[in-house]
């Protein structure tokens, strides 16, 4: 089965973030792409939102085969 293409961002800033969450961020980066940004729980910080926007146009742009 293909992995399904997501990505998780986490900040570093981020009062909600604990112990659990740090590991469990740990093991989903196995099959996921996890992101620890310099951003707090809102993670609406520009470089955040590149980073999701870049993801999400990769993610849904055709990729071209040769032929």
């Amino acid at each position: 089965m293909g992995k399904t293409q997501c990505l998780l961002q986490f900040g570093l800033n981020d009062p909600y973030i604990d112990e659990t969450t740090i590991a469990v961020a740990y093991m989903l980066a196995f099959d996921y792409r996890v992101e620890w940004l310099d951003d707090d729980h809102a993670m609406v910080s520009p470089h955040s939102l590149e980073q999701r926007r870049a993801f999400i146009e990769a993610a849904f742009t055709p990729k071209l085969t040769a032929k």
